[in-house]
């Protein structure tokens, strides 16, 4: 029996840019097996993420379940995150393993029964990432409705967040507004239809750059959705530097940007995700308020 053993660390996923696979393989002859310390972990050169690299016996890697159930290794920080009841959030970017992390609490709490007699709800972007988490919960496959009704009445909910935010937006003002997607703004279309055409020659900063500003903190960060309305300038300004990573002279050119483009958006008629979302707090907030108005009376 040949085993690779290897498993992949979350410690290490968040020091990916150290790492470099290329040295690995100096020197390394093929059709030898490529033994790595438990130090290591292999990037992907095209991605810059890891390549995850498990226990497995070499007579199972041609078994479907054995790839789907591969036992990865978490580290004392997530065991904790697992572990601990009540609300938890985590913040981490791409690669530092928050969706593994998230699909283990769920099997935790189910199986501690934290929720008690309510249920779980797994909101996603991504309809893969969704239908993975799925898969891991064993809940269904890719192929099946990412809905309620296809998950039975006990079992967690997987949505993605399209899904969500269009089922809440039911009833509330401009919903059906909210609805037409061709009316939604994406980053393609803002780089070509609004960027491309009518800020490129005048803006120093890329158009990915001042996409970014606007939707995680000119109009989605936290601070927009306490004051539920996008950031002022000089509610911008203050963003720490090590948060926000740019200058303030930077910030003002975004922030000049930002400007345009509601002006952009206003007169066509577009709305992008980050408005979607503060209209859908704002009418959470209304009904709150109606029920608890209807309970005092």
């Amino acid at each position: 029996m040949c085993t690779y053993a290897h498993t992949d660390e979350a410690s290490m996923r968040l020091n990916r840019q150290l790492s470099s696979a290329g040295s690995l393989f100096q020197g390394h002859q093929a059709g030898q097996p490529l033994l790595l310390d438990g130090d290591t972990v292999l990037l992907d050169p095209m991605a810059n993420t890891p390549l995850k690299i498990h226990d497995a016996d070499i007579r199972q890697l041609g078994s479907k379940e054995c790839l789907e159930s591969l036992p990865l290794r978490l580290t004392a920080a997530e065991n904790a995150i697992i572990e601990k009841s009540g609300s938890v959030l985590v913040l981490g970017r791409s690669g530092t393993g928050k969706t593994i992390c998230i699909a283990n609490k769920m099997m935790y709490d189910q199986r501690t029964r934290i929720c008690g007699e309510g249920r779980q709800l797994f909101v996603c972007r991504s309809a893969r990432v969704c239908a993975l988490v799925q898969r891991l919960q064993h809940f269904g496959t890719e192929r099946e409705q990412l809905d309620a009704s296809s998950q039975g009445s006990n079992g967690p909910i997987f949505m993605q967040l399209d899904q969500l935010v269009n089922h809440h937006l039911r009833g509330a003002p401009n919903a059906r507004w909210f609805a037409a997607s061709w009316r939604q703004m994406t980053y393609r279309r803002f780089s070509t239809e609004f960027f491309g055409s009518k800020v490129r020659r005048t803006c120093n900063l890329d158009a990915l750059v001042v996409w970014m500003q606007i939707q995680s903190f000119i109009k989605g960060s936290i601070e927009s959705v306490m004051h539920k309305r996008p950031l002022l300038l000089d509610e911008y300004l203050e963003l720490g530097e090590d948060r926000v990573r740019l200058t303030s002279e930077q910030r003002r050119a975004a922030f000049a940007v930002f400007q345009q483009y509601t002006a952009f958006c206003e007169e066509k008629g577009i709305w992008d995700n980050a408005t979607r979302v503060l209209n859908l707090i704002r009418h959470f907030k209304k009904k709150s308020a109606m029920l608890l108005g209807m309970v005092c009376s």
